[in-house]
């Protein structure tokens, strides 16, 4: 499980993909986020199963040159984010 963890915020971080909206991406509260970031415990292995699968999408879009631009703002970089995912 901590494999998924590392593997999650490793692609957050290259990407540049804030927790906030990563948490309306895969619908995973924030603080749960930043408890699974401070190593806290998972206790619901399905959303972490979603939070792995959206990571590796949003590492694909990278790899494709598909991802918004950091510097666009929030409301379109979400909206240019969903559309890579789905």
């Amino acid at each position: 499980m901590e494999d998924k963890l590392l593997f999650i915020f490793k692609v957050l971080d290259e990407t540049g993909v804030s927790l906030s909206i990563f948490s309306e991406l895969t619908q995973i509260s924030r603080t749960t986020l930043h408890k699974w970031k401070a190593g806290g415990e998972v206790r619901d292995t399905i959303r972490l199963n979603i939070a792995v699968e959206t990571a590796k999408q949003i590492q694909d879009a990278q790899r494709a040159g598909d991802l918004p631009s950091q510097y666009d703002t929030r409301k379109n970089r979400l909206r240019r984010l969903e559309e890579v995912i789905s």
